[in-house]
């Protein structure tokens, strides 16, 4: 498993499109931000994110072995 450097933290619901054919801020905000960071790095940046959790879900392990290992947290 590779270690993520940059971990997203947000609630399902904010991802919501607000239009059909739209993507969710979330989704966008994630492709610009790894578009950028490659851009100013010259190299891809791991940034992960729970695509799977819902509503009022329990965290899973994942999530904490995630976040235990990751440099950065964008919530």
């Amino acid at each position: 498993m590779e270690t993520p450097e940059i971990f997203i933290s947000y609630t399902h619901a904010d991802n919501t499109p607000l239009a059909k054919g739209l993507e969710g801020w979330i989704d966008l905000l994630h492709q610009r931000l790894a578009d950028q960071l490659f851009q100013e790095l010259g190299y891809k940046v791991k940034i992960w994110r729970d695509s799977k959790l819902v509503g009022n879900d329990i965290f899973s392990e994942e999530i904490f072995n995630q976040l235990s290992r990751t440099a950065i947290l964008v919530s």
